[in-house]
């Protein structure tokens, strides 16, 4: 599937005005095929928010990929320390 097939443009509906992302791309969950919106969006979001805190707490800033994350745990066979 393509990323487009999960990244859905902005919903101005009533929920997504409550939840406070009417300026947020929509995710498709790729589980049930239901589209979040509103506040279930704004948890979705809010859970990502978290794990990239998370993540960037354990390899440091945007680690030592400037594209961002690099894998947490576990390396590839061979790989060098650096």
């Amino acid at each position: 599937m393509k990323t487009s097939d999960f990244i859905l443009p902005p919903c101005d509906c009533p929920e997504c005005c409550q939840a406070g992302v009417t300026d947020r791309e929509r995710r498709r969950d790729p589980y049930t095929g239901v589209v979040l919106h509103g506040f279930a969006l704004r948890r979705w979001l809010d859970a990502q928010a978290q794990f990239t805190r998370q993540a960037r707490a354990v390899v440091g800033g945007r680690g030592r990929h400037a594209s961002g994350l690099e894998r947490v745990a576990g390396r590839d066979p061979g790989e060098d320390d650096e």
